[in-house]
Parts: C-alpha cells; structure tokens; sequence
C-alpha cells in the first residue's frame, strides 16, 4: 500500500527491487551478445536527475546509516535537497561509459571518474564527436576530451550548468509571486570561479541556489569544490552569504548567471 500512495521510486525496497531488476536485465543483454559485436560496442548509462527520494526513506523508515553527510542532509532537510530540487544533489546524476580503447589517445583505466561538469546537452555532440561525424551547432560540448584525454575540471570546455524547476510550464518570466503550490521558480547556476579574480583568493566551483518567493529572490551560495576539484561542500551546508566575505563571488556568479539567461530570451 505505502508502494502505491507514495511512488516506487519513494519506497527503499520496492526502489531497490527494481534497481536490481534493471541491472539484471542489462547484465543478460549484454552477456547475450556476440563477442564480435560486444568488443565494439560503446555503452553510455546516464541517470535522469538527482538522487531518488527511495534514498532518504531508506534512512528515516529503515535506519540505513550512509554516513555523516548524508546522515545530516536526510535528517535535516528530508526530501527537500535531492530529486527534483536544484541543489547538488537534487539535480546532479552519474554517467557510466564503457567501451573500447582507441589507439591514440588510449582509453584511461577501468574505473576512472571524474568531477568534471558534463550536462545532459552534451550527449549528442559526444557520440557525434566519438563516430566522427558533423552535427549542427548546440548548446552541448562534447565530454570526450574527459573520456579519452584526460580533461579535468580545470581545463575540460564546459565550465557552467543550470538546472531550473518552476511551474505553470512555459515562460517563467510570466511567473508573478512563485507562491506555492500555484506557482515556484528556482534554479541551480554552478560555475567555476577563478581565484585570481578575487580579493580573498577562492575559486573553484560555485553553486548559486535562487528560489522565487513572494514576489522576490532568495539567494543562497555554496563553494561544492576547490580549484583542483577537490570536493569542499557537496552537499551545500554552508551558506557563504552567511559566513560573509564572498561578495565578489556572488556578484560574478549574480553576472554570469543573468548573462545566461538573457542569452535564452
């Protein structure tokens, strides 16, 4: 009964159930193929978008412990920061590629990931780019400069990405008060910042959240990550408005972001 009122992708074991199902299946398609036809095949995995409220129900109805971060986000924040908000984790998923070598570059090691930012856009120009064949100009960059060359968050092309939520679907420049239930706007801008921009000399990866409430903006902003990459506040618990002393930070992310969307109109 809880599996029909709240939603499979809700409940942790029917969620899990059909994840394992998922993998299954794959698992008998892929050991299905011809080995001529599987040593060529390139296979790409995407998530939709954020983790799944199965996730934080694991932790609050089962008692499942992922540990301190996560621990705190479900408990202080419920549903509220994963699937479909515009925080990190609400709109941020993994993608798995696998697939053969090429001679030059070669394929990096089995197990390779990276924190590089790659939007859902940049699937088309990848595999276009991967088949070496042209495709009209988009908004996507291809990712496989990240895949086979070793780019990085530094230097791979794509250095912003914006996850947007607002209802009544259309034009949200028609939205009035962003009142719920009638009406809500937020977004999620990442950027990456240089630190040789900056007074106090931090950069790396930003994360400006917006939320339209009452007829007006409320800001929040989260360094996710240093300059190299190296993960700083994932899952956005401080606030750096707050804290005080990243002003030119949020002026610059304030710009980029009003560029972007001003480029949409």
């Amino acid at each position: 009964d809880a599996a029909v009122a709240g939603g499979f992708d809700t409940v942790w074991p029917q969620y899990m159930a059909s994840f394992e199902a998922v993998d299954i299946e794959l698992g008998y398609f892929l050991s299905g193929l011809p080995a001529r036809v599987r040593t060529k095949l390139s296979i790409l995995i995407l998530g939709d978008n954020g983790v799944e409220p199965a996730i934080e129900d694991a932790h609050s109805t089962w008692g499942k412990d992922f540990g301190p971060d996560w621990n705190r986000l479900f408990d202080d924040y419920g549903t509220t920061r994963i699937k479909p908000s515009p925080y990190f984790w609400g709109s941020s998923s993994y993608a798995i590629w696998n697939g053969p070598g090429r001679t030059t570059p070669d394929l990096p090691t089995a197990g390779t990931k990276s924190m590089a930012m790659v939007d859902i856009v940049d699937v088309f120009p990848t595999i276009a780019e991967y088949f070496e064949v042209p495709y009209p100009s988009n908004d996507g960059i291809s990712f496989l400069p990240v895949v086979y060359d070793g780019a990085d968050v530094q230097t791979h092309a794509r250095q912003e990405t914006l996850a947007e939520e607002f209802w009544p679907c259309g034009d949200w420049r028609l939205i009035q008060t962003g009142d719920f239930p009638a009406e809500h706007l937020s977004r999620g801008y990442h950027r990456r910042l240089d630190g040789a921009l900056f007074t106090n000399g931090v950069g790396g990866r930003f994360s400006l959240v917006r939320t339209f409430v009452g007829g007006q903006y409320q800001d929040e902003l989260f360094r996710l990550s240093a300059q190299d990459g190296t993960p700083v506040d994932l899952f956005e618990f401080d606030d750096l408005l707050l804290q005080g002393g990243f002003e030119e930070q949020y002026a610059e992310m304030l710009l980029r972001l009003t560029e972007r969307l001003d480029s949409q109109l």
